[in-house]
């Protein structure tokens, strides 16, 4: 009985063995893709001529560009920015974490036939068609989707930020580029709308009140709730320079969220918002005592345009360089 039970015992683990081998190669591993673009970034997005018209694409038009978006910080979301020498779009994917998918300097193929162009706050956009027509374009929502159309080539160094000065700000051309700016001041300024409980906004936009006393990049739901009990007590009180007082604060309170947020920096006589996402994972960190002070700053990140005001994303806080 004994020799029966080794016998068997030892056929298992033979068997078993065979059953977790794994093959030598991973067949999940990841194979660029080269394609053959047809067309620059530029004349995809001359294709958009009229404002409030977007442009169903039902050629087969082939654009590709490097990666200079990275979602990882939580400051950039759904979408990848792409750039090639000519200028740079954003990509409406509507997934998160893709900073792992697409890295920074990657070639990325986009066949745009069956995508469209639209517009937003005057940044043109590729994305999907909307059905609902609340928006020009739709995100990319489906893997299915994506696949058909977004593909991962080689990743090579990535883009350095090009430098511009004052009045390239307002060319359109660099708009989604990633760009440098330098010799900025802090403009001691915010705009920022908050809900109450019913949905009623609060705008935070009256200069003579500075920046509500808000000297973080923006606003997490936390930091929110810190800001409305400047004095340690979880109890009505007056908050962000009196804009949220007792008769209202408990309607805020009960709707705390994260909210994105405007910095404003200023160069020559050109205002430029640095908007950060309440919920990326700078958002509750400080700027930094000597730009609040008057230093000056360099800013490396995306150049972006909505509704006749010159923003600014930022990558990460790496892009925040004091000058010495």
């Amino acid at each position: 009985m004994k020799k029966v039970f080794i016998f068997l015992a030892a056929a298992v683990m033979a068997v078993s063995c065979n059953l977790i081998h794994l093959p030598d190669t991973d067949p999940d591993q990841f194979k660029p893709v080269t394609l053959d673009p047809n067309t620059t970034i530029a004349e995809l997005k001359a294709l958009y001529t009229k404002s409030g018209k977007p442009v169903n694409i039902d050629t087969d038009v082939i654009i590709g560009g490097q990666v200079i978006s990275s979602d990882e910080a939580g400051n950039v979301y759904k979408s990848l920015y792409i750039q090639d020498a000519t200028a740079a779009i954003e990509v409406k994917i509507g997934r998160s974490s893709l900073y792992s998918d697409y890295k920074l300097g990657q070639w990325v193929y986009v066949k745009c036939k069956g995508l469209t162009l639209g517009e937003y706050g005057g940044m043109i956009q590729l994305g999907y068609r909307d059905e609902s027509g609340s928006y020009e374009t739709a995100y990319l929502e489906s893997q299915y989707l994506v696949d058909a159309h977004v593909f991962r080539g080689y990743v090579a160094e990535p883009i350095k930020p090009a430098g511009i000065t004052e009045s390239e700000i307002k060319n359109k051309e660099n708009y989604g580029r990633l760009v440098r700016i330098e010799g900025l001041n802090y403009a001691n300024r915010i705009f920022v709308i908050l809900y109450d409980a019913k949905k009623n906004p609060l705008y935070l936009r009256d200069e003579d009140k500075g920046n509500y006393g808000v000297e973080t990049w923006s606003i997490s739901k936390n930091g929110f709730k810190s800001y409305m009990t400047p004095n340690g007590k979880n109890e009505p009180q007056e908050a962000f320079k009196g804009a949220i007082n007792e008769e209202n604060w408990q309607a805020y309170w009960n709707a705390a969220n994260a909210y994105n947020l405007s910095q404003y920096f200023k160069i020559g006589k050109t205002f430029v918002q640095v908007r950060t996402s309440g919920y990326s994972k700078f958002a509750d960190t400080r700027i930094d005592q000597a730009i609040l002070d008057g230093a000056k700053v360099n800013l490396e990140g995306i150049l972006t345009f909505y509704n006749g005001n010159y923003q600014f994303t930022l990558i990460d806080l790496n892009g925040v360089q004091i000058v010495k």
